[in-house]
Formats: structure tokens, C-alpha cells, sequence
């Protein structure tokens, strides 16, 4: 009996003392698979990458959509790379702490009303 409660108490002890280990965002940039991504208000983006070398990307394309109703935008370009920001982002009262932030280089953005080119897009996203 006395071995069953220092084993339960073994066990107790060892579950409660367990860590949640929370995959970086930037290790969550795959290449050749769709990646859902929040960004900031309620904006949902689904990224593909077709090539990673370390923080270089290539072969971007994003699917935006910002509210609910509105249309989405639909974001590609040749190449990207990860930047390092470590610093937690406050949005709505919420602090996040693991997020990427993108940057795009020469990304075309396109909507039903607008197709411009911008020389230097970020982004900060959080899975």
C-alpha cells in the first residue's frame, strides 16, 4: 500500500511539473504547405511557400481576408525572408509573444478593386 502512494505521488509530482513547449512561429514557415496565420484585428491569411533556406523565402502567394464580409486580397511574390523581431506585439489588450514577421519583397497585392505592387511588405503574424 505504502509503495501505491509514493507512486501515485511520484507521478502527480512528474505531470504537474511537465512543461507546455510552444512551437516557435518562424519554425512553422514550411515550404510547399498551406499555413494558417492571424494577423492583427480579425485578419486570417493562409500562406504557401515554395522554398526555404534558412530565414530566405521564394515563391510566396497569401490568401487575406480581413473581415468576415469583405473580399480577400490575395498577396504573391518571388522572394521574402523571415525577419527577427522578438519583441511581444499588444493588439486588443492581448500581448503576443510567438509571431513571424515577413517581409515581402516587391509583393503584388491584389483585391476585386485594387492591383498594386509594394517594394517592401511586412508582415507580423502569429499562428
Amino acid at each position: 500500500m505504502k509503495n501505491i502512494h509514493v507512486i501515485t505521488f511520484v507521478v502527480l509530482v512528474l505531470c504537474g511539473c511537465s512543461k507546455h513547449h510552444e512551437i516557435p512561429a518562424r519554425n512553422l514557415v514550411v515550404a510547399g504547405k498551406d499555413t494558417t496565420w492571424h494577423g492583427s484585428e480579425d485578419e486570417v491569411t493562409v500562406m504557401r511557400i515554395a522554398k526555404r533556406n534558412g530565414d530566405s523565402l521564394e515563391g510566396i502567394s497569401a490568401i487575406c481576408r480581413g473581415a468576415p464580409d469583405g473580399p480577400p486580397a490575395t498577396i504573391t511574390a518571388d522572394k521574402g525572408w523571415i525577419s527577427y523581431d522578438l519583441s511581444p506585439v499588444r493588439s486588443h489588450g492581448v500581448t503576443y509573444s510567438n509571431m513571424v514577421v515577413i517581409t515581402l519583397k516587391n509583393a503584388r497585392l491584389q483585391t476585386d478593386k485594387k492591383d498594386k505592387v509594394i517594394e517592401d511588405l511586412t508582415m507580423y503574424l502569429r499562428p
